[in-house]
């Protein structure tokens, strides 16, 4: 995960919540942040793309929570 390290070394963490795209070649094609953190967006977002889901027939919707904890 791409955790911001200026936010981790100040101990600040939270969740994001996300709606994802999934193509049917299990790529993320497009991502909405829908609740969560506003400083942590970017990082889940990034890291969401980097995930490879399991190939489909067709595009997915798919919800995500990316939880960021600065003492992990």
């Amino acid at each position: 995960m791409l955790y911001p390290t200026e936010l981790k070394k100040r101990g600040i963490g939270g969740t994001v919540q996300l709606k994802a795209v999934v193509r049917s070649d299990g790529t993320v094609k497009d991502i909405d942040v829908i609740g969560g953190s506003p400083a942590l967006a970017d990082a889940a977002k990034a890291s969401v793309r980097q995930w490879k889901f399991a190939p489909g027939d067709a595009e997915t919707p798919v919800n995500v929570i990316v939880t960021f904890d600065p003492n992990s």
